[in-house]
């Protein structure tokens, strides 16, 4: 399977940001779990104040044609935000923004916040870790932009002291028990890690999510003729099991159709799977090699299994 592309970047542009070495930390763990990461700094993006005159007469930005770009060929953004004044950060809200104005035909609105997968992370001094600006920035990915934004999100506290001389992350287990609990009751709905390190959180939360929210799916398309109807619901109830098992599940199954072109058998099936390894291995299982037998007897089937498609679409 092919792993997921992730863009990872920070809302800030200060020198010796906390959020700057959490992005780099995320990118050095995503790298670890063989995901294709890009990090890149919005300094190397520069873009006026967003202003509907400017737009009107000149378009969008090129560096914000360039990011809105950088989204779409990633499957994942993985945003690191500092907190102002319990927000974002103006360079980020006006980077989002711009970035949300940019439409080249013949894509919807909003193209760049679409088809791919959001996490969040923030850094800060204070107590709560940035999470007052990981529910404004939600809010701006979510409402205002249409994303999808997972639930999970890491709010690293104390941050002038969280992380190593090689800004790693300091192992959270060595913090007392209290410090953990309390820090637990302050992150509400974010998750905030105990057993394993936070720097290690942020790179599996991010790119297993991805996987599971927008990587290709992977099916079963089939045509059967059936000659012995009652043998084959024998068949039929037995793959039950199986696709519970392999998380199958059935998005045509014996509807109406028509023949436009070539031949089609009588009957048509496909099975849906989480991506194309599972399909196959369903397929290839010695639950399933039982089951076929049953079906062997009564029908004739042309089975192909098949990887879906995730990329750009008309």
């Amino acid at each position: 399977m092919r792993g997921p592309k992730i863009l990872v970047f920070a809302g800030s542009i200060r020198t010796a940001s906390f959020n700057a070495k959490l992005a780099a930390l995320a990118t050095k763990e995503l790298a670890l779990l063989n995901v294709e990461v890009t990090r890149i700094s919005l300094a190397d993006f520069p873009l006026p104040i967003y202003d509907g005159d400017t737009e009107a007469q000149s378009g969008p930005p090129q560096n914000a044609v360039k990011l809105k770009r950088l989204f779409g060929i990633h499957h994942g953004v993985f945003i690191a935000s500092p907190e102002y004044n319990a927000s974002v950060t103006p360079l980020l809200k006006n980077t989002l923004d711009w970035i949300s104005r940019v439409r080249e035909a013949p894509e919807p609105p909003l193209a760049a916040y679409k088809r791919r997968v959001f996490a969040l992370g923030a850094a800060s001094n204070g107590t709560y870790g940035g999470y007052r600006s990981l529910i404004a920035l939600r809010h701006v990915l979510e409402l205002g932009c249409g994303a999808l934004v997972l639930p999970d999100q890491i709010a690293v506290r104390e941050a002038a002291t969280a992380f190593d001389g090689l800004d790693n992350l300091r192992d959270e287990a060595s913090e007392p028990a209290a410090d953990r609990a309390r820090q637990s009751r302050r992150c509400g709905a974010s998750v905030c890690v105990t057993e394993r390190t936070r720097e290690r959180h942020v790179a599996e939360t991010t790119a297993a999510n991805v996987k599971r929210w927008i990587m290709a799916k992977g099916y079963w398309l089939a045509q059967v003729d059936v000659s012995d109807a009652e043998a084959y619901k024998a068949y039929a109830a037995a793959i039950q099991d199986v696709l519970r098992k392999f998380g199958g599940r059935y998005v045509v199954r014996a509807g109406r159709s028509e023949t436009m072109e070539g031949k089609a058998r009588s009957r048509l099936v496909t099975i849906e799977f989480k991506d194309y390894e599972t399909a196959l291995g369903c397929y290839r299982s010695p639950e399933y090699g039982r089951v076929r037998k049953l079906r062997e007897h009564c029908a004739q089937a042309d089975v192909v299994v098949v990887e879906g498609y995730d990329g750009a679409q008309p």
